[in-house]
Parts: structure tokens; sequence; C-alpha cells
């Protein structure tokens, strides 16, 4: 019989449970609300050691999550249910204390040694470029789309998800729904439509804070040997939404891990999410202390050195990407896609902290378009960056999204360079509201530009009178609302 810990939340409407064992070197874990369905999840280990070490690291991030420990763990009713909880005795057994939550012993973030002063209106943001901006997510309490977390979570499956701020309850959901392979998580109701499945529901329905757990299912289930096939941009994005809220440490190790269980022809082989999902390393690496960050790397230089020297395919491997996060300029010269030709793609380069001039040349050499904006670019190659991101602007696919995208991602950078760029976004379509809101923010900074560029004839002039005048309702209306 295997031995079974057994911890509850008792927080909130819905009561739940969580039960962790081990059958043989079989992990066995039971979740769910105490009186309701129960779902289990299975993971076999090669040793004891390891078996007891997982055990310790989850039992330690549901502690700090507010669960309690229980004496008994509940029996299943029938159907894979929970039964309701019996009383417990009067004296527990001593709990094994487990390992402190990994996010508690980070120290200062290595990436932080990189920050430029004022490259940023605010240190804040000059701190959040040092550690890998606009590749981060950040997790705010208060939004609308909270009002409802799990309509909204389901209404974002089918948007388009690129985003910096998310709601903090609506992303957790998110998250959750990810745990289950697509069909698992979505399915025909009795009607013939699509919709979450009640297991899939259940999951997003849980309120506790996103944990360790939460991220090793999602990445077991996105990234594990029978993939749910999730496209590389959504998992990205949920790698960084569990970084936002279990720590960058918790979420580098598991990526890590995963890496080193790879087979060596893996490693080597063309596939999309597997080069970009390895690419997210670079920017966690920012984000953890400088021993932390030692020791992930050694790990990985092991990963690079295993994998075999194969081509660069049509979309990258584990070990192009890994030369790219690890090696700088060298890297980018060995492993990027179009290396035999002398040239990198923009994606390729947001690891080069160690050759600005390198990443404007690439940047020049590359002909093909504007990937998405990404203002790293300029973190590294300077504010010339700018002037290459101008003669790109009018070339995005999607400007409905890339346009807003642009005004968030590169709106902390205190540059007149971003005048122009910023001035032509206030009159299109897709951008007018976020570029002149910008304007008025940095009335300031940007006042003698606008006011020079105002007195024309041209349509710069007219965007630039528009601009004022909106700046100044905008001043008018403060006012009144203080009077």
């Amino acid at each position: 019989m295997p031995k079974v810990r057994r911890f509850e939340l008792r927080q909130g409407p819905a009561p739940r449970f969580w039960e962790i064992g081990l059958d043989g070197l079989t992990l066995v874990v039971r979740f769910g609300r105490i009186g309701g369905d129960a779902t289990t999840q299975k993971k076999s280990f090669r040793s004891q050691d390891a078996a007891d070490a997982d055990i310790d690291r989850q039992v330690g991030s549901k502690l700090a999550s507010g669960w309690v420990e229980a004496t008994t763990p509940a029996a299943a009713a029938p159907g894979g249910s929970e039964a309701a909880p019996e009383p417990a005795p009067a004296r527990a057994r001593p709990a094994r204390a487990p390992a402190p939550p990994v996010r508690a012993r980070q120290g200062k973030a290595v990436g932080l040694s990189h920050v430029k002063p004022a490259f940023c209106f605010t240190p804040e943001h000059d701190a959040l470029f040092a550690l890998g901006w606009p590749h981060l997510v950040r997790l705010e309490d208060g939004l609308a789309e909270d009002e409802d977390p799990v309509q909204s979570a389901l209404e974002i499956l089918s948007a388009a998800w690129p985003r910096i701020s998310w709601p903090r309850a609506t992303a957790a959901r998110l998250v959750r729904y990810h745990r289950l392979p697509q069909a698992a998580a979505w399915g025909p109701d009795k009607k013939g439509r699509g919709g979450p499945t009640k297991a899939a529901l259940a999951l997003m329905e849980q309120d506790a804070p996103l944990d360790a757990d939460d991220a090793r299912a999602v990445i077991d289930c996105q990234l594990g040997a029978d993939r749910a096939r999730a496209s590389a941009e959504s998992v990205v994005m949920l790698l960084r939404i569990l970084d936002a809220a279990v720590g960058s440490l918790v979420v580098a190790d598991l990526l890590t891990e995963r890496l080193e269980q790879l087979p060596e022809e893996r490693l080597a082989a063309d596939d999309w999410l597997d080069a970009d999902t390895t690419r997210e390393l670079g920017f966690l690496l920012l984000r953890v202390d400088a021993k932390a960050a030692a020791s992930l790397r050694k790990r990985l230089e092991k990963v690079f050195a295993r994998a075999p020297d194969a081509p660069a395919g049509e979309h990258g491997s584990v070990r192009t990407s890994l030369d790219l996060v690890l090696h700088g300029a060298e890297g980018v010269r060995r492993s990027a896609l179009g290396a035999a030709e002398g040239f990198a793609s923009p994606s390729e380069l947001v690891f080069v902290q160690d050759d600005p001039k390198f990443v404007r040349q690439m940047l020049q050499r590359w002909d093909e378009g504007p990937e998405s904006p990404d203002p790293r670019l300029t973190f590294l190659g300077g504010e010339q960056v700018l002037d290459i991101e101008a003669s790109w602007l009018r070339g995005y696919d999607d400007p409905e999204e890339a346009y807003p995208f642009f005004v968030e991602a590169f709106g902390p950078i205190r540059s007149k360079r971003l005048l122009p760029i910023f001035l032509a976004l206030s009159a299109t379509f897709e951008a007018r509201e976020p570029a002149t809101q910008w304007f008025i923010d940095h009335l300031d900074f940007a006042r003698p530009y606008l006011e020079e560029h105002a007195g024309g004839r041209d349509k710069e002039a007219r965007w630039a009178r528009a601009v004022l005048a909106a700046a100044a309702s905008a001043t008018s209306r403060s006012r009144a609302s203080r009077d």
C-alpha cells in the first residue's frame, strides 16, 4: 500500500485536496474539490532518491502556497470522486520537513549587472530592460478581466496572446487549462458544440496561486513525449506567466531538467517548439542570481556538448538555440539559420550582450522585413537600432496587433529617435489612442519636438497639431476634475 500524504486548502468557496504518494517508483498525485471529482496523475522515476526529491519539492511548494497537511488521506469514492473527509485523529504523525521554496533562495538577478542608467524614463524600466524586457510578463491585480477569470481565459484561447501585462487570476486559469492536452481539455458537449471539458473547468476553477506543480504539469504536457502541440508562441507565453508567478529559477530548472532527459537525436532535430522554448531559457538566466545562473549554464553546456553537430534546419533545434543562448555573437555566427550566408534574423540576436556593433550589422543586413517589435535589440545594439525599426514600421503583417504592442514595448525608452516613430503611429487607426496617450504622458519630453513640427503644412505637422490638441484637452479635463 503506497504511503500517501494529504494536503487541503479550505480558503474560498470550494475547499480542495491534494494527495501525493509513491507506489514503488511511480509517483501518484491525486487532487480536486473535497467531495467532488478527483483527478489522478502518475509519473515514474529511475531511483528512490529522485522520487523523494520530487516529493519534497512539490510538498514544499504546496506549504508555501498556504496548503495545510491533513493527517489521513480520504478514501476515493466510486468513479474517482473524493469522499467526504473524516475527522482527523487528535494527534498527527510528524511530517518530513520540506525543502524551502526555490523562490526564497534567489538573490540579486544576474541581469541587473547590465542595467543602463537613464536608458528609460524610470529606474524601474531600466531594470526591466536589463532583465529581458519585453520578453517577460507582469501579473497585475484589479484588471477588469479578473471579474470573471474563467470566461476571460476561455476567450483568450481564441485570441492573440502576446502581451506584457496580464490579469493575475485570468493568467492562472489559462495556465491550468494547459495542464491537459487539447484532446482532454476541449471537446463537444451534449449538443455537439465545442467547449472546455469538465476536467479542464475543474482545473480552471481553482483559485489558489500558481505553484511549481502547475509549472511541471504544463511543461510535461506541452513539451513532453506526448506533447499537446500548442503553438510555440502560446507555450512561450505560458512559460512567461509561470516565470512571473512561481519564479524564474523554478521554470529554468524544469526546462533544463527536460533538456537533460532528451535523447541526443532530439537535441539536433529541426523543431520549432523545441527551439523557441529552449531560447526562453536565455531570458530566465537573466532573472536568477549569479550562483544559480552559473549552475544552470554548466548544466546547459553539458546538454549542448552531447548534442550532435547537425546543420541548422528550417526552424532551429535545441542545439542551435543553446548556442545562441550561451555563446553570444559566436553562437550566432555558428548557429543562426542564415549563418552560412552571413546573416541572422532579429530574434536570433537577443542574447548578444557582448557586441553591440555586431547586432547593428546583422540588423542592417536583414532584408526580409520585421518579425515582431522588439526593443531588446535597441537595448543591445544602441539607439541607432531605432532608425532600423523606423524603416520596418510599415512592414508588419498585422498592424492591428503590432502597432499597439510597439507602443507598449518601446514606450519606456527615453530617446528622441522614438518621437517621429510614435508621431507616425499616432496617425494610424491601429495605434492612435496608445501613441497619443504616450505623448500626453511624456509631454515635457516631447513638447519641443511637437511644437517644432506643428508649424508646417505637411502631414507630420497635422499629426503634431492633433497630438498637441489632445494633450491640451487632457490637461483641461485634469484641471476640471481637480476643481
